[in-house]
């Protein structure tokens, strides 16, 4: 993939490229078309994997890639994304300690209404490749999650707190119960932000 590709580059934070630019002035960056941007040190294998477009993002002392490509599979970004805030603290959290596979960011349809739908999610680069050598495709819970809406309890929405489900693939109130027992996710941990939800699962 073009993100595993990537780890071969280094890129010094006193660079001029997009990754420095934005690391620097703390600035977000949209490049629409990643094949005409020369100061992209990645251009060529970003062609390769059929990259269109990046939007770059400061986030937790350095910077968050999101990217769309060429084809009908993702979407076609004329200007840079609309991404809800996301929430640091809990994302490192979901990572560092509670050893998430994988996160999705989960954005409210319409204010006040109880349906989510995900808008961007990162999956562990070693969990990707473990999914590909054991299933021969590209797929991830994460990835199948997007054609699916995320529904919260009114309650829970208005208590307005981080909640959990300790077993996915057998609590009824999991509409991917069988998402969770085709790529064995247990534990799901929600919490709120404005405007959405940030979903890690284990």
């Amino acid at each position: 993939s073009f993100a595993e590709a990537g780890k071969d580059f280094q890129l010094p934070q006193d660079g001029s490229g997009p990754i420095a630019t934005v690391y620097a002035t703390l600035d977000p960056m949209f490049i629409a078309d990643v094949g005409a941007c020369d100061q992209l040190k990645r251009k060529e294998i970003a062609n390769h994997f059929g990259i269109a477009s990046m939007s770059l993002i400061p986030f937790a002392g350095g910077v968050l890639e999101l990217g769309t490509s060429h084809g009908a599979e993702t979407a076609d970004w004329s200007e840079a994304p609309d991404l809800p805030s996301i929430p640091v603290s809990a994302l490192q959290h979901g990572f560092d300690k509670e050893s998430a596979a994988y996160a999705i960011l989960w954005r409210q349809d319409r204010p006040d209404g109880d349906d989510f739908t995900a808008v961007a999610s990162f999956v562990l680069p070693e969990r990707q490749r473990a999914l590909r050598n054991k299933r021969g495709d590209d797929e991830t819970f994460a990835s199948k999650s997007k054609s699916y809406k995320l529904v919260v309890d009114p309650l829970r929405r208005r208590w307005g707190r981080p909640f959990s489900i300790a077993d996915a693939k057998s609590d009824a109130s999991v509409n991917r119960q069988a998402l969770a027992k085709e790529f064995d996710i247990d534990r799901l941990i929600f919490t709120p932000f404005r405007g959405g939800y940030l979903e890690c699962g284990i």
